[in-house]
């Protein structure tokens, strides 16, 4: 029995870059391929990442002066504007940034609150793997690759747990620095 392909899916064209796994049937005698369409968290996580380093490059360029406040923030995780030293923005200037850095500090309390829960659920998941596996008399492979793939999941997650959680606490200091020259 042949196994369709996705229409438009070449064979010879894995798109994994476009989350598109494609892998040859197991049997010989099957001519087709097992399609899987995949949102990779990688992709999800450095994105996220790369859009909250920039996010608070962004800011602190502004608040030392590098960037007028005007300079826009992208969906991509770019700023565009060029770079104008010495700038000194006006106290509605800094009510309106102040205005967007609270809705971006929002936005990425949410994401970490969502990587928080799912981080421990992969490590309680793990750890119940685990104590499952050592406790069985006999080694169960299925249980050994399932908590090889948990760890495989658990370590990245770990990491970019810690970087929105880092990300946020920097996004509080650079709130109050806003707070402080609005004040003055």
């Amino acid at each position: 029995k042949d196994f369709p392909s996705e229409p438009g899916c070449q064979q010879d064209e894995p798109l994994i870059g476009n989350h598109i796994i494609t892998t040859e049937s197991p049997e010989p005698s099957c001519r087709g391929f097992f399609v899987l369409k995949i949102k990779t968290c990688c992709d999800t996580i450095l994105s996220m990442r790369k859009r909250m380093l920039n996010y608070i490059k962004y800011i602190d360029q502004i608040l030392s002066y590098d960037l007028s406040v005007t300079a826009s923030f992208s969906d991509d995780g770019e700023f565009s504007d060029t770079l104008i030293k010495d700038t000194v923005p006006t106290r509605k200037d800094y009510e309106k940034l102040l205005k967007n850095h609270t809705d971006q500090i929002l936005f990425f309390q949410h994401e970490r609150l969502i990587h928080l829960i799912v981080t421990v659920l992969f490590a309680i998941l793990t750890f119940a793997v685990f104590f499952l596996l050592i406790s069985l008399p006999t080694w169960n492979t299925g249980l050994l690759i399932l908590l090889i793939a948990l760890l495989v999941l658990l370590i990245p997650y770990i990491f970019h747990y810690y970087t929105l959680e880092n990300g946020v606490q920097k996004m509080y200091k650079q709130y109050d620095e806003i707070l402080k020259r609005i004040r003055t």
